[in-house]
């Protein structure tokens, strides 16, 4: 007598995640969210990160594609893996190397002996691994220079500003994963009438110190 036949089911490993990111909005220099396209037939994902010491958000059961990853340093390239898995075994890896960004400058300020009508001269800390400084304000003054990127010293003379306008001024420190987020300093220029008047007694010192 013929005995029935077995019937095996096999499923096959599960195929790497397509991509994985990082949301560049999401990007600081303590967390960074990232997400990686949805594998098929995956049951969670596992997330893997190096270095690990004081991060969260990683783990062996990721019911999402997505997840923040929490406690991690400035400046500093981390090594992300993401493999799908489900009952049957954990399927291939996608690998992401990011940096977090720097820390945001510290003690912005204005010299106040350089405010005119149109200038105005900022100051502040240096910061560990910055490649450069980036400025903006507002509001916007289209024809003022000394602002935008590549900035590589921690002091820097804007010029072309609009006279008795009240502007704030933000300064982010860059690396690789870009800017950081920006520390402000607010600095109000002269009116026209005020910056002719200083000048004029300035002018005047200077005529009397003479004698």
């Amino acid at each position: 007598m013929e005995g029935i036949a077995a019937v095996v089911w096999a499923r096959t490993a599960l195929p790497a995640p397509d991509e994985i990111f990082a949301l560049p909005e999401t990007l600081t220099s303590e967390s960074m969210q990232i997400a990686w396209s949805e594998v098929d037939k995956a049951e969670s994902y596992i997330v893997e990160v190096q270095p690990s010491s004081g991060v969260s958000g990683a783990g062996n059961a990721i019911y999402k594609t997505s997840t923040t990853l929490r406690g991690l340093t400035p400046n500093t390239q981390y090594t992300i893996v993401v493999k799908p898995s489900n009952w049957v075994a954990t399927g291939g890896e996608v690998v992401l190397k990011q940096y977090t960004r720097l820390p945001r400058p510290e003690s912005a300020r204005v010299i106040e002996n350089t405010i005119s009508h149109d200038t105005v001269t900022i100051q502040w800390e240096p910061v560990s691994g910055a490649s450069g400084y980036e400025i903006t304000f507002e509001p916007e003054a289209p024809e003022a220079i000394g602002a935008g990127s590549g900035i590589r010293d921690t002091l820097a003379t804007i010029r072309g500003l609009k006279a008795d306008v009240q502007y704030t001024i933000f300064v982010a420190a860059v690396n690789d994963a870009g800017a950081s987020q920006p520390t402000s300093v607010g600095v109000k220029t002269l009116s026209i009438c005020y910056a002719k008047a200083e000048d004029y007694l300035k002018q005047e010192k200077v005529f009397i110190d003479s004698f």
